[in-house]
This record gives C-alpha cells, sequence and structure tokens, in this order.
C-alpha cells in the first residue's frame, strides 16, 4: 500500500509540473521562467533576444538609423512585443520622425491601455503637430488615472483655454487652486477666466485673494480697481488707487484716476490736492486745469478756480465752458464788467448759449446805463402841496466806478 501511494504521489507531482511547463509556454513574451538563477525558456526563441541585443549594439555604436531599421524588423516578426515598439518609438523621438513616433505611441497605448507616460507623450506629440483637440481626449484619460498631477490639470487648463473651453479650464483651475491656495499664477489664470465667462465677481474675489499673497504689486492693484470700477465699486476702488500712490505717489495715470473718483464720489476738496499735483507736473495740459478749476467750484474754493481757468483760455481763448465759469466767478466776485466781456465774446462763438444770456441780461440789468424818474407828492394839514419830481442817470463804467446825475424839480403849491 505504501508504494502505491508513492507511486501516486509521483505520478500527480509529474502531472502538476507538466502543466506548470506548458502554462509557462503560453504566458507573454516578456515573461521568462527562471529556476535556480537560470533561464528555463527564453521568449519565444532565442531569435528575438539576439535580434534586440543586435539592435542595442548599434545604439552603442551611436549608429541609430540602423537601429531605427533593425527595430523596424523586429516588431515586424514580434508585432505584440511592447518593449521593442517603446524602444522603436524612442529612436523616432530622437531623430525628429515625428509621424512615425506617433504611430509607435499608439499601438503601444494599444498593447497597453493603462501605460500613462505613453499617452502622456502622445499628448505632447499631438500638440506639436497642432492636433490639441486629440491631445485633449487623451489627457483627460489621463488624468482619471492621476487625479493629483498638478502638473497636468496645469497642462489639460492650458489646452482647454486655446480651445475655447473656459468652464472646463476653470474646472481644472479651481482643481489646483483648492490644492494650493498660494498659487498665484494659477489664481490669477483662474480670475482671467471668470472675467472672460462674464463671472466677475468669482474674478474679483480671486484677484482679492492675489493682492493679499502680493500686496506690493501695483499692477495687481491696479487691475483689481479697475474691475471694482467697471462693476459699480467705486470705494473700493478708491481704497486701491490710494494703496497704489501710498508706494509710488508720483504715478501720473492713478493720480488722475483717483481725482476722478473723488470728483464723482464728492470729494471734490480731495480731488483738488490731487488736481493741484497734476498741474504741477504738467502746467499746459488743458484737461488738468480745466479740471482742477472744476474741483475749486465745487468745493467751495472758487477765488483759487480764475487761475487754471486763464491757463486754458491762454491756450484756447474761445474755450466756451472756460468763458462762462470765469464768467460765473467774475459776476459773483464783483467784476461784473469782465464777466460782461468774457460773456460776448462767448456769445459770438455760441449766440444760443442760454446761460451765457441770461447772465448777460442780468448783468446789464444790475449795471447798465439807467435813466428813471419818480414822482413825489406830499400835503400837510395847511393844505400846503410839495411836489418832487427827480430824474436820475447812472452810469456803471466799470466796477471800479459808477456815475450817476440827478435833476430835481420841487414845487410848492398853497391850495
Amino acid at each position: 500500500m505504501d508504494i502505491q501511494r508513492s507511486e501516486l504521489k509521483r505520478l500527480f507531482l509529474g502531472i502538476a509540473i507538466f502543466q506548470f511547463l506548458i502554462v509557462g509556454l503560453i504566458w507573454a513574451q516578456d515573461v521568462v521562467l527562471v529556476y535556480g538563477g537560470k533561464p528555463l525558456f527564453l521568449e519565444d526563441d532565442k531569435k528575438l533576444s539576439k535580434q534586440v541585443q543586435a539592435a542595442e549594439s548599434l545604439i552603442e555604436d551611436n549608429k541609430q538609423m540602423e537601429a531605427i531599421k533593425k527595430y523596424e524588423q523586429i516588431i515586424k516578426l514580434y508585432p505584440d512585443h511592447l518593449e521593442s515598439w517603446k524602444r522603436l518609438a524612442q529612436l523616432y523621438s530622437w531623430n525628429n520622425m515625428g509621424e512615425k513616433a506617433i504611430s509607435c505611441y499608439k499601438k503601444i497605448i494599444e498593447l497597453d491601455p493603462v501605460d500613462t507616460e505613453a499617452k502622456k507623450t502622445l499628448a505632447q506629440y499631438y500638440i506639436w503637430n497642432n492636433r490639441q483637440l486629440e491631445a485633449i481626449e487623451l489627457l483627460e484619460k489621463v488624468i482619471m488615472f492621476e487625479p493629483d498631477n498638478i502638473e497636468l490639470r496645469r497642462q489639460l487648463a492650458q489646452l482647454y483655454s486655446w480651445n475655447n473651453m473656459p468652464d472646463k479650464a476653470i474646472k481644472e483651475y479651481e482643481a489646483i487652486v483648492r490644492s494650493d491656495s498660494t498659487d498665484t499664477t494659477i489664481i490669477k489664470l483662474l480670475a482671467n477666466n471668470y472675467f472672460w465667462t462674464n463671472r466677475p465677481l468669482k474674478g474679483i474675489k480671486m484677484l482679492e485673494r492675489v493682492v493679499a499673497l502680493e500686496p506690493d504689486s501695483l499692477n495687481l492693484r491696479k487691475q483689481l480697481a479697475q474691475q471694482y470700477i467697471w462693476n459699480e465699486m467705486p470705494q473700493q476702488a478708491i481704497v486701491q488707487y490710494e494703496e497704489i500712490l501710498k508706494r509710488d505717489a508720483d504715478d501720473g495715470e492713478i493720480l488722475e484716476k483717483l481725482a476722478q473718483q473723488y470728483i464723482w464720489n464728492n470729494r471734490s476738496k480731495d480731488a483738488a490736492k490731487l488736481y493741484e499735483k497734476l498741474v504741477g507736473k504738467k502746467p499746459d495740459n488743458l484737461n488738468f486745469n480745466m479740471q482742477l478749476a472744476r474741483a475749486y467750484q465745487w468745493s467751495n474754493q472758487g477765488e483759487k478756480a480764475e487761475k487754471p481757468l486763464q491757463e486754458v483760455l491762454k491756450q484756447q481763448p474761445y474755450n466756451k465752458e472756460a468763458l462762462l465759469s470765469l464768467a460765473e466767478l467774475q459776476r459773483w466776485s464783483g467784476r461784473w464788467d469782465m464777466a460782461k466781456d468774457n460773456l460776448e465774446k462767448l456769445l459770438q462763438i455760441d449766440p444760443k448759449n442760454q446761460k451765457a444770456r441770461q447772465l448777460l441780461a442780468g448783468i446789464r440789468e444790475e449795471y447798465g446805463t439807467v435813466l428813471y424818474g419818480r414822482y413825489y407828492r406830499i400835503s400837510d394839514s395847511n393844505q400846503i402841496i410839495s411836489e418832487e419830481i427827480p430824474i436820475v442817470t447812472k452810469v456803471d463804467y466799470n466796477h471800479h466806478w459808477q456815475y450817476q446825475f440827478a435833476v430835481k424839480e420841487y414845487r410848492v403849491k398853497d391850495e
């Protein structure tokens, strides 16, 4: 019985070894069975190994074109040998044979659908060959296997932007920002995409985050201020402009923009200070002088407004707004004759200017040459009647001199 059992064990062991050997033969070509550190079987036969070695020798001897031909022969004989396809793709890349490299990488992905490196390399070839939509399709598959690959998300987001897919780009940028909230480059790109897709408030929030991270960036503050203005948030824009001027007090562009915001937001006195600085830099600038005059007038500093108005009229003698503003200042400061001259000058070039006509009529009524008379009659209890008939002529020569001529007649009657 013991002998029979021993024979049966040997039989089953022999069957098991035989099955093991058969399975080894039908495994993939890349698998080599070893026993005791020595190969039992080569991939298919020793021919493949020899051909690969020959090709590699050519590479070592810097004979890459010959190596390419050798590997092309190998893949014809062994079309499913993955490593030969990879090596051939590499050789094509080294020798600027892009289209052939693309074909190789396609075959590699066909043989190994989860080879993400091959997909990324193929996607790069597509980008270089202006086949960006195909690159996007590949990278979308790769990101499923590598969701934490930030560089891959950057590349994919850029491709979406280049191909007018802003919503998809935003999704990728948002994922990157969630992973790294300090990446200001990506936050800026996300902000721009929000602006491009008409989501300004989200874009503003992103810019605010970047400014918090880069407080000394004047360009960022300018961009944020402009967005505030476009989205009717003037007080926030003013804060940004003021912060910029703290860092660069001579920025003429920001001085002008802040002054204008002060004017529009009922801060004319603050605006006047900025326009004084701008006029100091550019005394011949008509716009700055005109704005300074307005700021003075609107902040109850009319006595200061005349100088910038005179500067405007020096360069543009028939500037209608300057003539009218100056005439108003002169009229209310008692220099009616100067106001009259400026109003008449204005009406020569703009005869229908109603405000100028009204002002001039008022001046003529109050300060013109006037002849007038009155009659006074007084009677008392004694029935004595006094009559007085004065006739007065008043001539206003200018705001310094006024002449009056009066004639009176007295009559006394006893009734």
